[in-house]
């Protein structure tokens, strides 16, 4: 065997080593950040009311929909499920929660209806959320019980309630 030949091997065995090291640090990195989130919960205080929505019924569920105001996706997935036949069956009340943005919107922004505005970064930064449209459906005592997919119109359930909430 030539010098040549077992020095491209080690070479690559090198290489794999390398590789195997980098994934398993990303794959740490990956599991640590998400181990780090917040179980979503709401409660009083943790997103500025811009428009009030119409008075608490006691047992009904909240459902926020996450809304980008620059994306006309969003407001439609605010209209679907604020219209839609499962948030009549649950009795929800249904909130736009406006997401990634560093300021109050004007208030010809704002779409019709209950307005959060998440001044704080919470849906995103503390409880990792990222899927504009989604909806997040806490019972009465403001614990998360599942999260709705964003394509649905909140007739259908498929992924369950948020990571560490079974």
């Amino acid at each position: 065997m030539s010098a040549r030949s077992v020095s491209v091997r080690d070479a690559a065995a090198g290489i794999a080593v390398l590789a195997a090291v980098a994934i398993g640090v990303l794959a740490f990195t990956w599991w640590r950040n998400e181990r780090q989130r917040e179980r979503p919960r709401l409660v009083a205080g943790l997103f500025v009311t811009l428009t009030p929505g119409p008075a608490w019924t006691p047992g009904a569920e909240r459902w926020l929909v996450a809304v980008n105001l620059g994306c006309g996706h969003c407001r439609n997935a605010l209209a679907r499920v604020a219209n839609g036949a499962a948030a009549r069956a649950a009795r929800a009340r249904v909130a736009a929660l406006l997401v990634d943005t560093s300021s109050p919107p004007s208030a010809s922004a704002v779409p019709s209806g209950e307005v959060l505005w998440d001044a704080r970064q919470v849906w995103r930064r503390r409880w990792g959320r990222r899927a504009y449209g989604e909806v997040l459906c806490f019972d009465a005592a403001g614990r998360c019980t599942r999260v709705l997919p964003p394509d649905d119109g909140g007739d259908t359930d498929t992924r369950g309630p948020p990571a560490g909430t079974r």
